[in-house]
């Protein structure tokens, strides 16, 4: 089985779930964030994280990122409540360091696009998403498309 791991990375929290190819939730995890901010204590969850899940066969890792992306290249321009990532090549870094595909965007498009595909969202054509947590986030879609 197709397994995948996803990554919400708040200001407060980083929540981490494995899905399989149906989007069905199969493992999670909540840790208080707030360590989770220097690069070293971040990529050392992640090590751990894949040694947790090792039991999944995964595909690839999804990380949506509480601020500013460069979507094509997964690149964090800003991340206004955590400090020390700017202009970091996290897509880069996180290949490297797993051997998986990774695909990095902004927290609350990926939000979005869950409901518009699997959620309460899908089929309609206008929708505002918004995310509160540590900050504030939002996308709007409009004929399923944001």
């Amino acid at each position: 089985m197709k397994a995948y791991l996803g990554i919400d990375w708040g200001g407060t929290f980083f929540k981490a779930g494995v899905i399989d190819e149906r989007a069905k939730l199969l493992k999670k995890e909540v840790v208080y964030s707030p360590y989770l901010k220097e690069k070293e204590s971040f990529f050392k969850k992640i090590k751990e994280l894949l040694q947790r899940f090792s039991s999944y066969s995964l595909k690839g890792i999804g990380v949506g990122a509480p601020g500013v992306v460069n979507i094509p290249k997964g690149f964090i321009y800003y991340l206004p409540n955590i400090s020390g990532w700017e202009k970091y090549p996290l897509k880069e870094s996180l290949q490297r360091l797993t051997g998986l595909p990774v695909y990095v965007d902004n927290d609350a498009n990926l939000f979005a696009l869950a409901e518009l595909r699997l959620g309460v969202a899908k089929g309609k054509a206008r929708v505002i998403f918004l995310t509160l947590g540590t900050g504030l986030g939002g996308a709007v879609a409009f004929e399923g498309k944001f």
